[in-house]
């Protein structure tokens, strides 16, 4: 299974866990937060989602998410689902205390998802590739001394 496909496998797992903790949740409680909050959510899942499809494979700028490689992998995809997660998740814990403010949270996620969709068109429209190390010089016992005829 290459790269793609397990982030693919990835992605749809936490979408299908985030549809099931959904559905489990009390409908009247889903309400009190609005509609607006909740797709404000899917916004931000979605353009994260764009973000790191546009970014898998590339060369990482970013030294928090880069690879040991250099480049952008599962430990980024990680780190970013971590991050969304963790705004939404306290964002959910904030808003169940003060539902009133769900209209405020909803604008903060559409603007955050903004930008990623942002960053995910830049990346896709740049085509620009960055230049690789140049390679390790070989040992001079490793190069073929020329054969005398």
């Amino acid at each position: 299974m290459n790269g793609i496909k397990k982030m693919m496998a990835g992605l749809t797992l936490c979408a299908a866990l985030s549809a099931s903790t959904l559905q489990a949740q009390d409908g009247a409680e889903r309400k009190g937060l609005g509609r607006l909050w909740w797709s404000s959510v899917a916004a931000v899942v979605a353009g994260s989602a764009l973000d790191a499809h546009s970014s898998w494979g590339r060369q990482e700028l970013n030294p928090v998410l880069r690879g040991a490689n250099g480049e952008f992998g599962m430990k980024a995809v990680a780190i970013k689902a971590a991050i969304a997660g963790g705004v939404v998740g306290a964002q959910y814990l904030m808003l169940r205390k003060n539902p009133g403010a769900a209209r405020h949270a909803a604008i903060a996620n559409f603007a955050m998802a903004g930008v990623f969709g942002g960053v995910a068109y830049y990346n896709h429209t740049n085509h620009r590739s960055f230049s690789s190390p140049a390679p390790a010089p070989r040992p001079a016992y490793l190069v073929a001394a020329p054969m005398a005829e």
